[in-house]
């Protein structure tokens, strides 16, 4: 996982494999001084297939605060 606080910004990305066929919707939950990444699948379509693919999350940060980020959630 990479993140990088650029001005007000938090810019979060992960490589993760998972099912190839199914898009995926990102969420946040911010707890105090931690921020939880969320992953859910758009549909139900799921196949045999795996793919590789680069989850990027861009946070609002107008405070300038250092988070702990938590890997992507799977839901």
């Amino acid at each position: 996982m990479k993140v990088d606080y650029v001005d007000e910004l938090i810019i979060v990305t992960q490589l993760m494999e998972t099912n190839a066929c199914p898009g995926y919707l990102g969420n946040i939950e911010i707890k105090d001084n931690s921020i939880f990444l969320i992953m859910t699948l758009a549909s139900d379509d799921i196949c045999d297939s795996q793919e590789v693919f680069k989850f990027t999350y861009i946070i609002k940060n107008p405070n300038k605060q250092k988070y702990t980020i938590a890997e992507i959630d799977m839901r």
